[in-house]
This record gives C-alpha cells, structure tokens and sequence, in this order.
C-alpha cells in the first residue's frame, strides 16, 4: 500500500459548519488505521470535563490536526489495554477519598493530593525528568521546548502536594500533571524514535521511497489536510488520517474498507456538583489549530475555582479567520513550511515562548 491508498475511511457530515450554516460534509481516510475519528471544523469550546481532559480537544484522548507547531503529539501514546502498565497512573482519575483534606486551613473543603499517589507520581516524573537531562547532555539543546515541559512537569507535581485545593481543582491538576507527563514523552520518543526515520537511507530501488514502517497502533496519531503531511506520517509508521472536504455524501466513492469510527477515550460529561452541572470554564472557542494547542498546553493557568480579580470578561477567541478570508469549511493548517525538508518544524527551534 502508499500512503495515499485507503486502508479504512468514514464519511463524515459536520452539521452547521458550511458556508450558510449548511453541513459540511468531510470524506476521512487512513492509510494506516482500522478506524476513523470525526472531525468537526469550525470553532469548538475547550472546557475541562469531569476527568479534568478536554474530551475531542485533549491531545491525549483523541488525534488533533497535525501542526507543524505540535506535530510531535502525533506520537502521544494512547491508553494502554494492559492494567500492569507502568504507565497506566497517567490515565487515572481520582476519587474523593484521594483528596486529603487540609485540616490547618481556616477554610473548608480544601485539600492535596494522597501521599501514595504523590509517591506514584513523584517516581514517574523523576524517570522523565532523568531522561530529559540525558538527552539535554546527549544533545546541548538551547531554549528547547523540552527543557519548558520538564520545569512544567516539576511544578504541576508540587502544586499537587503543597496547594490545597478543591476536590474539583484537584481532578483538573492530576490531569494536568498527567497532560505534561505525556505531552515531554511525546516530545522525546519523537525526537528520538520517529523523527530520524525521515532522514534514513534512500531505498536500493531506483525513484522508489523507503519501505513504509507498520504504524505504531499504541501512538495517537494525527489528521492533516495536506497530501504531503500523509506522505511523511506514513513512512514513519505515525497513524494518520486525510481530510477533504466533499461537496456531498453521494459523491464519495464508498469503498470494501472498514468505516469503524475512532471515539475519544476521556469522558464527555461536564462536572457535576451535588447532582447540579458545574462546569469547568470555557479556555477558548475556535477552530482546530496551533493557538488551540497553545490554550490546552498553558500548564495550570485554568484553576476552575481561582478568583478572578482582573475584571475582564470570560476568556472567548475568535476563529482563526482573518476579516478578509472566506469562511472555514473544514481543519485547516497553516501554509508556512510548505516545501519544507520534513512535516514540522525542528522541534529544538520551539521556544518556551509558544506557551
């Protein structure tokens, strides 16, 4: 197979994101993957539901558009199905007899995290932390993104064991601790594993691309818009989907493939308190893209029960869509890099500044 042939796919109507509130209708195909996600376009609302993950939205529960800002998310592990994984903590969420109460505080209901869970957590991110530190010496990486996840990751682990907070606030940190954890491991296994792929030798056979690599069904994987992103993402064995847009269902040329859909792993439902809806606050509201990576990855700047003393308005963006440029009818991606030697940009290049 290539990378532009059709291992499964799933027609997809997107209700109300066409042009005149008509629906849009998206044609979804893998190369690579049994199953599909859907893929909405247009502006979506990021919120924290009740396991802290932003549903759709969360790099870690579901492929995001393909950025040449993130691109190494596309190799985020997913969940693993073995209960004795190591790393099955980072997927986690606590209950309330892991909140332990602040009993010293002059206000109630505030409380950190249980110490066995700390321990936990403190022994994963040390592993990290110490394989970072060895690719920084491996590498003498300067103004590295790595070098931001890794203080992130600190911080997130003391907040959890020296703020006491809500139990509510405390579901969206241990989240947020984990959200860190794997966003530096993808950083890592892509910069180590994935991206040296795209700079192998060249095939023995003459105008033939390498080999594809057999897609790593444990990573996350991605959806892209553009041919040449599929054409990368396959060759090193990333999952990866293509989006077109479609003028009908009818036109779509159906297939003997699977049409399984791909569904998010973290829960849809808003947080509840004592049986009432309490959601966690709107971050943003706008379409598939680097600045929605940028507001899921602003590490522990949502506390749902902080108080507001700024007097601004709720946080709300705008679509990506500047006053002159005809509407958005479907995931797009930023036209800079075209022609480029690979799918994003150097990853040691990502200052700390994009977050």
């Amino acid at each position: 197979m290539s990378a532009l042939s059709v291992k499964s796919m799933i027609v997809f109507e997107d209700q109300g994101s066409g042009i005149g509130g008509r629906p849009s209708v998206h044609l979804i195909t893998s190369p690579n993957c049994d199953s599909c996600p859907m893929v909405k376009s247009g502006p979506q609302q990021v919120r924290a539901r009740e396991d802290g993950r932003y549903f759709a939205e969360d790099f870690t529960s579901y492929p995001q558009l393909f950025t040449e800002e993130f691109g190494y998310n596309s190799v985020v592990l997913r969940r693993p199905s073995d209960p004795h994984h190591p790393l099955q903590p980072l997927w986690w969420t606590p209950t309330e007899q892991d909140h332990n109460m602040d009993r010293g505080s002059m206000f109630s209901g505030l409380g950190t995290l249980a110490p066995s869970h700390v321990d936990c957590f403190t022994k994963l991110q040390g592993q990290l932390s110490a394989r970072a530190k060895k690719h920084h010496e491996e590498r003498r990486l300067q103004h590295s993104l790595m070098h931001s996840l890794e203080r992130s990751l600190r911080y997130c682990l003391e907040r959890l064991t020296s703020l006491p907070c809500t139990f509510k606030d405390l579901v969206g940190q241990v989240a947020e601790f984990q959200r860190v954890y794997l966003d530096l491991l993808s950083w890592l296994d892509f910069e180590q594993e994935f991206a040296p792929r795209w700079t192998s030798a060249w095939s023995e056979i003459p105008n033939e691309s390498p080999p594809p690599i057999k897609a790593d069904s444990s990573r996350m994987g991605a959806y892209t818009t553009q041919a040449d992103t599929v054409q990368w993402l396959y060759g090193a064995g990333i999952p990866v989907w293509f989006v077109r847009h479609i003028e009908s269902s009818d036109s779509a040329t159906i297939l003997d493939v699977p049409h399984e859909i791909l569904y998010p792993t973290s829960s849809s439902k808003d947080w509840m308190n004592n049986g009432e809806p309490d959601p966690f606050p709107t971050i943003y509201n706008g379409p598939a893209g680097p600045r929605r990576q940028t507001v899921v990855k602003r590490m522990g700047s949502f506390l749902a029960n902080a108080a507001d003393l700024s007097g601004d308005p709720p946080v709300s963006q705008t679509p990506e869509v500047g006053p002159t440029r005809p509407p958005e009818t479907g995931p797009t991606r930023s036209t800079k890099g075209h022609g480029r030697p690979m799918p994003c940009k150097s990853i040691q290049n990502v200052l700390c500044t994009k977050l």
